[in-house]
C-alpha cells in the first residue's frame, strides 16, 4: 500500500507515541501508559497517523483494514 510508514518510524501528537512500520504492534502508549490494542484498533491508528491532518472515508478506512482478507 501506498500508505505504509517507513520501517520503525514513530509518530508522536500530544501524549499518544505510536510506533509504526511493524507487520503489527499490540502496543503503544498514551501519556506514558501502555495501552494494548486489537490488530484492526492498531490498523485504523496507523490510517490515521501516516495521513494526519486529512478526512479519512469509510471506503479508504474499509480498504486499508481488510485490503489483505
Amino acid at each position: 500500500m501506498g500508505d505504509q510508514p517507513a520501517q520503525d518510524q514513530i509518530v508522536r501528537t500530544g501524549d499518544l507515541i505510536v510506533r509504526l512500520g511493524k507487520e503489527y504492534t499490540v502496543a503503544t502508549t498514551v501519556g506514558g501508559r501502555w495501552v494494548h490494542l486489537t490488530r484492526k484498533e492498531y490498523e485504523v491508528l496507523e490510517l490515521l497517523c501516516c495521513n494526519k491532518g486529512g478526512t479519512q472515508t469509510r471506503t479508504k478506512l474499509f480498504e486499508h483494514l481488510y485490503a489483505n482478507v
